[in-house]
């Protein structure tokens, strides 16, 4: 799901699907060895989100807890998936915009894109 053209973007910015049971999957194909992840968010929280992932920089544990800050406003998550390697969510949504991020260290600026779930 990393762009072919720029590895620190994921190659759709926007996703679809229809109200309900959503799997969401993450081939991290990337030209560069870094790991990757999904998180699904709150509609509105992204800018939140994405300060407390730059935040875990300073935390000692933050790889064990693949980069994913510890937030009400992340519905759901993949671990950090490695290069060549695949992960994926099921989520049940309501009907509405959902920010999707990276949240690798300095990732989520370009990573990221929205899930507009429809009735």
């Amino acid at each position: 799901m990393p762009n072919a053209t720029n590895p620190l973007m994921y190659d759709k910015n926007a996703l679809t699907a229809k109200a309900g049971k959503i799997k969401i999957t993450l081939d991290n194909k990337s030209a560069i060895p870094q790991p990757h992840n999904i998180c699904v968010l709150k509609t509105g929280c992204k800018d939140k989100v994405i300060a407390l992932a730059n935040a875990m920089l300073t935390d000692p544990n933050a790889m064990a807890k693949d980069y994913v800050p510890d937030s009400p406003d992340i519905i759901q998550h993949t671990k950090l998936i490695q290069p060549g390697q695949s992960g994926f969510i099921e989520l049940t949504l309501e009907a509405g915009e959902y920010p999707y991020l990276c949240t690798f260290p300095g990732h989520a600026i370009l990573m990221n894109g929205v899930l507009t779930v429809t009735k």
